[in-house]
C-alpha cells in the first residue's frame, strides 16, 4: 500500500497550508477527500479495497457531513509516523481525530470512523473503558 494520508473536513486555509508545509518533506501522498465521497468506505478512499466496491458503497450510504476534521493514516510505518507527528507538532497543526487504517476500519465510512474516534477520545479523557472483553 502506498503511504497516504486521507484528510476530511479540513476547511481552515491556515491549517491546510501548515499541513502541506509539514507533510511535503515526508513524501507522503495527501488526499483531501471531497464531501461527496464521505459515503464510501475508508478502504476504497485509500485504494486498498477494490474499486468495483466503490459504486455499491456510495449507493448504500449517503454522504454524511463530518462535524470535525479527521486524518486517516494509511500504510505509514512507525518511524515515519513519529516523524509525521513531530512535523505536525512543529507547525502547530492540531487534528484531534487521527487513526491508522486497519482491516477493521477500512470497512467503515468516514462518519462511522469519526463516531468511533470521538467515543475513544471521550473514554480516554474521562478514563473509562469503551471496549470490554
Amino acid at each position: 500500500m502506498k503511504e497516504t494520508i486521507l484528510l476530511f473536513q479540513i476547511t481552515d486555509k491556515k491549517m491546510k497550508t501548515a499541513l502541506t508545509t509539514a507533510l511535503l518533506p515526508l513524501k507522503i501522498r495527501v488526499k483531501q477527500v471531497a464531501e461527496e465521497d464521505y459515503g464510501k468506505k475508508l478502504g476504497i478512499l485509500a485504494g486498498v479495497l477494490p474499486e468495483e466496491d466503490a459504486e455499491a458503497s456510495a449507493a448504500s450510504a449517503d454522504s454524511v457531513p463530518l462535524t470535525d476534521p479527521m486524518m486517516i493514516l494509511c500504510g505509514i510505518g512507525d518511524q515515519k509516523l513519529n516523524r509525521l507527528l513531530a512535523a505536525l507538532r512543529s507547525k502547530n497543526v492540531r487534528i484531534p481525530y487521527k487513526a491508522m487504517l486497519t482491516p477493521t476500519n477500512q470497512e467503515w465510512t468516514p462518519a462511522e470512523c469519526l463516531t468511533e474516534l470521538k467515543r475513544e477520545h471521550e473514554a480516554m479523557t474521562i478514563g473509562t473503558a469503551i471496549h470490554t472483553n
